[in-house]
């Protein structure tokens, strides 16, 4: 039996009167006959959302409330579509997608900064699930968009925003070896350009003060060996490990970096990386290893 306005709305006031009155199996029952003339109805569909809760479904009570909130987004209704996301991230924990809808909504509401806090907690959650693509995308969203200001510190140094780089770079440039490496990193950057290649290098950065012994250094050689290809080259200092690859871009270095965490962190804890490519990352000598330095992996 098809239903005029009049009768539409009794029965929509009925079900409210049931469900106030906790009787939330009757109610849902009257939810469930006039589903289809509420179809578009962010109240009633938040309503039917609360109505599955109270009853044990929380899988169709996400169903309702993520189409009220569909509505209310393309009705331009950002404070009812922020209640009713923020319902969605407490019932669906491990939601990424939540709060990509939520910091939608804040800069429509015009506030970015919780709108990066948002981006933020997608970035953690994507990295407790082992994502570090999805983190490192949202990280260049928030780049792109301009909100890098509200970003916490741990996360502007994967952008390169590290104020910590001339401290590096002076630590660096008293290695011993760095003059070697500097030979063969300049040498890289005149065959780059001549033949138009890419190339990237690695600097891994012992934390602690005290230098790698003899049989620190032969072991990291080892897996060196072992870990990169026969062209690649690589040097041990006494603090810090110079790695050039050849013919790599930004992507195939991020692969070997990978790798080397994984061997070298079976050995080593107190080890830092950083990267640069050329000619993505600089030019010269002096930039791309500033640029290396002002990298932080996730």
């Amino acid at each position: 039996m098809l239903l005029n306005s009049k009768e539409l709305a009794q029965r929509k006031r009925e079900i409210l009167r049931l469900f106030y009155a906790r009787n939330f199996i009757k109610a849902l029952q009257l939810y469930e006959d006039i589903l289809i003339y509420i179809e578009n109805d962010p109240e009633m569909r938040k309503i039917g959302g609360d109505l599955y809760l109270a009853t044990g479904n929380t899988s169709l009570a996400l169903g309702e409330y993520r189409k009220a909130l569909e509505l209310w987004m393309d009705q331009g209704n950002y404070e009812r579509a922020r209640v009713i996301a923020q319902k969605i991230g407490n019932l669906a924990p491990d939601d990424l997608d939540i709060h990509i809808t939520l910091s939608d909504i804040y800069m429509k509401m015009g506030d970015p900064e919780r709108a990066v806090m948002e981006m933020t907690k997608y970035i953690e959650k994507a990295l407790r699930q082992g994502r570090k693509d999805l983190a490192k995308f949202m990280i260049e969203r928030i780049k792109k968009r301009g909100l890098v200001d509200y970003l916490p510190e741990r996360y502007k140094q994967v952008l390169g925003i590290n104020k910590n780089v001339d401290l590096y770079y002076k630590k660096l440039m008293q290695e011993k070896k760095i003059k070697t490496f500097g030979l063969f990193l300049k040498k890289e950057i005149a065959r780059g350009n001549r033949y138009n290649r890419n190339f990237s290098i690695i600097l891994i950065h012992r934390e602690k003060e005290k230098p790698f012994s003899m049989l620190e250094k032969n072991a990291i050689e080892d897996i060196l060996t072992e870990t990169l290809r026969e062209a690649d080259i690589f040097i041990v200092g006494d603090n810090w490990i110079f790695i050039l690859l050849p013919e790599t871009n930004k992507y195939g270095s991020m692969r070997v970096l990978e790798r080397l965490k994984e061997v070298l962190s079976q050995n080593f804890i107190d080890l830092r990386y950083f990267l640069a490519n050329f000619p993505d990352d600089g030019l010269s000598d002096k930039e791309l290893i500033k640029k290396a330095l002002s990298f932080k992996e996730i």
